[in-house]
Order: C-alpha cells, then structure tokens, then sequence
C-alpha cells in the first residue's frame, strides 16, 4: 500500500538517515519520493527506457509509468533537477511531460555520439548539489542482456554502459 510505503520511508527520513530501496518497480516510487521530498523537492537521475511521467492508465493515477508526473505535480520532485537517461522508444507523446515540465532528457539513440563520460557530467550539472534520487530500471538495458524485463525497447543501454553509468 502507498500510504504503509511512504509512512515507513518518512520514519527512515526524519531520522535523519538517508534512504536506499531497492526493487519493486516504479509503481512503488511515487510514495518514496514523497517521503523524500517532502521538505524539500529532490532531483533525479533516471536511467530508464521510458520517462514514466505518463498521466492516468485505466482507472488509476498510481503506476509504474507515471510515478515522476505525479511527483512533480506533488511538488516533490524539481523538474529542472531532474535528468532521464536512455530514453526510447517509438510514442514520442510518452516523454511530452518531461519536455513541457522542464527535465532534461537524453534519447539512448544519442549517448553513443555523446558519450557515458560527457553523459555522466551533465547529470551532475543538472542535478547539482542538492538532494537527489537515483533511480535505475533494468529495460534502460538492451533486451539482449536484459530479456525478463517486462517493458523491452530495442536500442538499449550495453552492460558496459552501465557500468559505466553506476
């Protein structure tokens, strides 16, 4: 349950401890990051196929493709601190929001010419020092390294990439 997530991880932050969750997918991150930025709107590194910033699916604003919309229209996720790495995909209208509210987005078609190094600088850039959340979904991988993952887009992140990355 959200509210169990975010009441345990507001616990954990009024300790004064700093968070690690792992696992799960991104249905379970907009609790979290309410938890976290309640205070104070984090940034975010987000390497990932998919922005997940989309609105409603079926009945219900919680899921694992929306959770950094909902964040932002919260209020506790800053937009302009915020860096989505590896993005693709063929529905452009998927990274619309993240366009509109102000995130830097770099397409996984782009970081071979870029480069994982000049990449890397410019999420500390946007980031910069303030709060921020890490967030990494195994579809950012090609789906020839990553084939269980239940969202696969062609054209990923290598494990090197990654590696490279974290």
């Amino acid at each position: 349950c959200h509210a169990d997530i975010e009441a345990y991880l507001d616990n954990i932050v009024a300790a004064g401890v700093i968070p690690l969750t792992v696992g799960g997918d991104h249905s379970v991150t907009h609790p979290i990051l309410k938890a976290v930025g309640r205070e104070r709107p984090v940034g975010l590194i987000h390497i990932d196929a998919h922005c997940d910033t989309g609105g409603a699916f079926g009945q219900t604003r919680f899921h694992h493709g929306g959770p950094f919309r909902n964040a932002v229209l919260d209020g506790v996720l800053d937009p302009t601190r915020t860096i989505q790495i590896g993005i693709r995909g063929a529905a452009e209208y998927c990274w619309e929001f993240s366009y509109e509210s102000g995130m830097t987005v770099i397409h996984g078609e782009d970081i071979p010419s870029i480069g994982v190094p000049a990449i890397i600088e410019k999420a500390l850039q946007v980031v910069g020092d303030g709060p921020t959340y890490l967030s990494f979904d195994i579809d950012s991988l090609d789906p020839a390294f990553a084939p269980g993952t239940g969202t696969p887009e062609v054209g990923g992140l290598s494990t090197r990439e990654v590696q490279e990355f974290l």
